[in-house]
């Protein structure tokens, strides 16, 4: 590609995402580690914070220094993303990597701290705009890209290297994208898939495969984000890394002398010397064509076209000449073949459909014209084509209309079935079942029950329906989102968080919770006095909630 092909008028997209692949496949391992030594510890302490946040009843204590200590970790990724992006683009234009000293890596930080921060509040707010997003996302990736040493200059150059060709940045933004949405979908199905592959391999049964709940919680939903960002995210530094060279390479010329570098010591002093040569006949040339520019005579620039044109009619000639609209299937690429294989496939499966059509429709006006006027016809359609698709219309009109008809007046005939009162349907519930939920009944049934099994003599069992009661009543009341996978204590935690306006509903939950596990669980026999006390703090949960 040449450079005014590569500047002047930008390249590609797809291909500039093809050289980023390839940058990064001849980048070293190590690398790529200094890049995942920054993301992954920033992501792991997010889904720790959010979690804890969600679950902690000390969330409102720790808020704020869990928030500072993320923040602090935010600019630890971004450092380690600027020596990331910087190997990358010493890789690319073939110099020495300056080393990473523990001062570098703190004028680094101190640098990220300023300009970088202001990231988690304008990325997802020009997001949400839409209009400046393709600017401040290159803008951010830019700072990991320029010299930190340069202060307010590096930022001014990040500025400037994002404003050029914005065509190509939004089109870089749009394709990472959709290439990240099917990398987070290949990672849903693997999560997802895996554990039940695990239990028909090594018969391993978890909670996971027994339900597909897990896969609405928001942990989950985390680590499938954050396992999608350090997948696409090497590759998006490494295409901005490239566009940031291209764009200042139009100014500085790095490119050629890259691509000098690259070449060999005998190919490069032979291309010197022919460049030399060129230069000296080149001037050489424009003297004498100054000097003898009154004495030579002056030419026609039509009658030179037409001559060059004659010329170059010649068959010596033609053979050489290329092949118009011919483009080399080496210059597209790999993402240019498959979208022309895709083209393709789409353009013969249009044009065998519209063959079948049409096909159809000759074979149908064919039904419908007499054998004296097919020979008359010509290539358009027949007025007797149309004569019969409309006698065809009808006929299917009449039909549908028969049926109709016939249908009502069998349903007016049919005497209506008889309504058979149905029995009130009971559900049995075995106390037992340690997978019972307590929603399967109402506060009330559970109630009920309670006291039937200790009118029975059953303790045991009325000590569980009048905990499970106390389970539905809160479920109800929005306090507490009933699921197989929660325990006793997860359940008081929830409702540590939700019933803060209920200061008596959880000390006398906490109390169930202790009459329930003692008697169900140890080896304390259930009594008439724990179901009392059951009881009572059932009426404290209804009078805390109502009050």
């Amino acid at each position: 590609m040449s450079r005014r092909e590569k500047h002047g008028a930008a390249e590609g997209a797809l291909d500039l995402i093809e050289r980023a692949m390839h940058l990064l496949r001849m980048a070293p391992l190590p690398t790529l580690l200094l890049f995942y030594l920054g993301a992954i510890p920033y992501l792991l302490a997010v889904l720790y914070f959010f979690a804890d946040m969600a679950a902690s009843p000390f969330a409102d204590d720790r808020c704020a220094g869990g928030a500072l200590g993320v923040a602090l970790l935010y600019v630890w990724m971004r450092s380690w993303q600027a020596v990331f992006a910087q190997k990358l683009s010493t890789l690319a234009t073939g110099k020495a990597a300056a080393p990473v000293t523990f001062g570098r890596f703190l004028r680094l930080y101190r640098f990220h701290l300023i300009y970088s921060a202001w990231a988690l509040v304008l990325v997802p707010f020009s997001a949400l705009v839409a209009v400046p997003f393709g600017w401040i996302y290159a803008y951010f990736n830019n700072l990991c890209i320029v010299d930190p040493e340069q202060g307010k200059a590096a930022a001014a150059q990040a500025r400037q290297a994002a404003m050029p060709w914005p065509k190509q940045n939004h089109l870089l933004i749009s394709v990472m994208a959709g290439f990240g949405y099917f990398i987070l979908l290949n990672i849903v199905s693997l999560l997802a898939y895996a554990p039940g592959l695990l239990k028909s391999l090594v018969g391993i049964e978890s909670e996971f495969t027994r339900s597909w709940h897990w896969m609405g919680n928001s942990t989950f939903i985390g680590i499938v984000i954050a396992l999608t960002y350090l997948a696409l995210e090497p590759l998006v530094k490494a295409v901005y890394v490239l566009r940031f060279q291209a764009c200042e390479s139009i100014r500085t010329g790095a490119d050629l002398l890259a691509d000098l570098k690259a070449l060999p010591p005998r190919r490069r002093l032979a291309g010197l010397a022919r460049a030399g040569l060129v230069a000296f006949l080149l001037f050489g040339a424009l003297d004498a064509r100054a000097a003898k520019k009154n004495d030579a005579p002056s030419i026609e620039v039509q009658e030179l076209d037409a001559s060059v044109d004659r010329v170059m009619q010649q068959r010596e000639f033609t053979w050489r000449m290329p092949r118009a609209f011919n483009e080399s299937d080496e210059d597209k690429g790999f993402f240019g073949k498959f979208m022309d294989s895709v083209f393709d496939g789409m353009e013969s499966i249009v044009k065998s459909i519209g063959e079948s059509i049409e096909d159809f429709f000759e074979w149908l006006g064919d039904r419908f014209t007499p054998e004296h006027r097919r020979s008359e016809r010509g290539n358009g359609l027949d007025p007797a084509f149309f004569k019969g698709m409309s006698i065809l219309l009808l006929v299917v009109l009449l039909t549908i209309l028969v049926v109709f008809l016939a249908k009502a007046v069998l349903a007016r005939r049919t005497s209506p079935p008889k309504l058979v009162e149905a029995e009130a349907a009971t559900i049995k519930v075995d106390l037992d079942d340690e997978n019972i939920m307590a929603t399967l009944l109402e506060e009330d049934e559970w109630i009920a029950m309670a006291r039937e099994l200790a009118a029975g003599g059953e303790l045991r069992k009325a000590t569980r329906a009048w905990f499970l009661a106390g389970l539905a009543y809160l479920s109800r009341n929005g306090l507490l989102s009933i699921l197989h996978s929660k325990s006793n204590l997860d359940y008081r935690r929830e409702l540590v968080r939700r019933a803060r306006r209920c200061p008596d509903v959880v000390p006398a939950f906490g109390e169930n919770i202790a009459l329930f596990e003692r008697a169900w669980y140890g080896l304390h026999p259930a009594s008439a006095e724990d179901l009392g006390q059951l009881e009572h703090n059932m009426e404290r949960m209804r009078h805390g909630v109502d009050a």
